[in-house]
């Protein structure tokens, strides 16, 4: 082989080794971003969850109250008619 064939040899592999570089950069930088966001949408959803576990809980309350009430004024008719 020719000198100048072993300096583009070397040329040729520094080239492949920046690109590879580059690709591995990207590919670190990609990754934390979607960690974060897993993180932040995990935090997110866990908060989401416990607000409908509270409006659920909320409800439920509400349904019986209501369905006390109906009760209630049932009983209080058929006096009133008795």
């Amino acid at each position: 082989m020719e000198p100048s064939d072993y300096s583009n040899e070397i040329q040729e592999d520094w080239t492949n080794r920046e690109n590879s570089e580059t690709i591995c950069t990207s590919l670190k930088t990609v990754v934390e971003f979607l960690n974060r966001f897993h993180s932040s949408c995990r935090i997110r959803l866990a908060e989401m969850d416990n607000r409908l576990k509270t409006l659920e809980r909320k409800m439920d309350r509400l349904d019986a109250h209501t369905a006390y009430n109906v009760t209630i004024q049932e009983q209080i008719r058929r006096n009133a008619a008795a």
